[in-house]
């Protein structure tokens, strides 16, 4: 995968790309075409890993559940 910096500044890119591991998050049109070149070196099994460990359905319905516990928690102090 292939991110500019100002998509990693305002989106989810970080939670998607590790740099120079599933892909590059570069800052310029030069950088990018740099970043085309190197792509032999990004393992496609690194990528598919990262998305299972971190986007699976168990993975995500877990990052939720503890999201809305927190939520709950946050709540509960402020009307106790």
């Amino acid at each position: 995968m292939l991110y500019s910096r100002a998509e990693h500044l305002q989106g989810s890119v970080p939670e998607i790309v590790i740099h120079g591991k599933t892909g590059f998050v570069v800052d310029t049109i030069d950088d990018m075409a740099k970043a085309v070149r190197s792509i032999h070196y990004i393992n496609p099994d690194d990528c598919r890993n990262h998305i299972k460990e971190n986007f699976s359905i168990a993975s995500m319905a877990g990052k939720y559940s503890q999201l809305y516990q927190s939520i709950v928690d946050e709540r509960t102090l402020f009307h106790a």
